[in-house]
């Protein structure tokens, strides 16, 4: 029986010689996990703070556009103040004007249609005129038809 049992012992030697192994590899393994679970926090960190400084820069540069976009709003606002100020200044200096062009058509328009009156009763007179002139002339031509008639 000792074949047997040297045998049993160099087989319980060999499985525990394999369980060493066994162990050895797991923790080999184990701290290899570790390993990378450590790069892997140090990579997640890192990048957080990438992504912070990022956020940050993009904000800095959004900042800096809302900055200048206000600018510009500001500066086409006062534009604006300016060119109605502008257009109320030009109304106001017109507006005097216009009152004295529209003053001065009416005082023509009164004066032209005072003429065209005139210039009618002046036409009409004239007519009067011309026909007493003819009826004059009419009957001065009477009169000297009707002597020569009477002469032989």
């Amino acid at each position: 029986m000792s074949d047997g049992t040297s045998d049993a012992r160099a087989a319980a030697k060999a499985h525990t010689d394999q369980m060493t192994d066994m162990r050895a590899i797991n923790q080999q393994l184990q701290a290899t996990i570790d390993e990378l679970r450590i790069r892997l926090e140090a990579g997640k960190h890192e990048a957080a703070a990438e992504v912070a400084r990022a956020r940050a820069a993009m904000a800095d540069e959004i900042s800096q556009l809302k900055a200048a976009v206000q600018s510009m709003r500001d500066r086409l606002d006062a534009q604006m103040a300016e060119g109605d100020t502008a257009i109320q200044t030009v109304r106001a200096a017109n507006s005097g004007e216009i009152k004295q062009f529209v003053t001065t058509i009416n005082q023509l328009r009164s004066e032209l249609e005072a003429q065209k009156a005139s210039g009618e009763q002046a036409l009409g007179d004239m007519a009067a005129e011309f026909a007493r002139e003819r009826g004059t002339l009419q009957n001065q031509v009477q009169a000297i038809r009707l002597e020569l008639e009477k002469r032989p």
